[in-house]
């Protein structure tokens, strides 16, 4: 190879560089476009069902797990997401999953590498200019019991001794029936 031929092979590898570096900027390269979150409960074993904002489900299994989801929601959209817990004999817990601007990556990688081609057009298009909050969920699910329901005038309601809360007993009284 003459000097000619090595400088043009030269020039061509730096305008690869520069051509990866303006369509892979820094959020989509270092973060990506899913982010993983862990979700417990306590117990564990409960049930967990994730919703989109659209009220589809998007995954289902039991804690404790680890997801994988999007990070957006369309263009220039972040992505929120419902997650019920369910266990029987439990309260259902429900909480959220919300998006935060990616702060580090996209505003500040984007600003030394991907410039504007990252800010409007690959990381809107990826999601990852989003964080996904919280990382992790946990929950302690509370003990479901047919006396901490609000009573119907003229109701009865039957629970067995075992269902029941220590504390119920403590709140009795004796009564002298004639």
């Amino acid at each position: 190879m003459n000097i000619m031929e090595r400088s043009r092979m030269l020039w061509m590898c730096v305008l690869a560089l520069v051509l990866a570096a303006a369509l892979i900027d820094c959020a989509s390269l270092l973060s990506g476009s899913d982010q993983q979150v862990y979700i417990s409960s306590e117990p564990a074993g409960a049930a967990v069902k994730i919703f989109d904002i659209s009220g589809m489900q998007v995954w289902s299994s039991e804690t404790p797990a680890a997801v994988t989801l999007d990070r957006g929601a369309g263009f220039f959209s972040g992505a929120r997401y419902r997650v019920e817990i369910t266990k029987k004999g439990y309260a259902t817990e429900v909480l959220y999953i919300r998006s935060t601007l990616n702060g580090g990556w996209y505003l500040v990688g984007n600003f030394f590498i991907g410039g504007l081609i990252g800010y409007l057009i690959i990381d809107p298009l990826t999601g990852a200019m989003w964080n996904l909050t919280p990382k992790q969920l946990s929950t302690s699910l509370s003990k479901e019991t047919a006396w901490k329901q609000p009573a119907q005038k003229e109701s009865l309601t039957i629970v067995l001794k075992q269902d029941l809360d220590e504390t119920f007993f403590t709140q009795l009284t004796p009564k002298r029936i004639n």
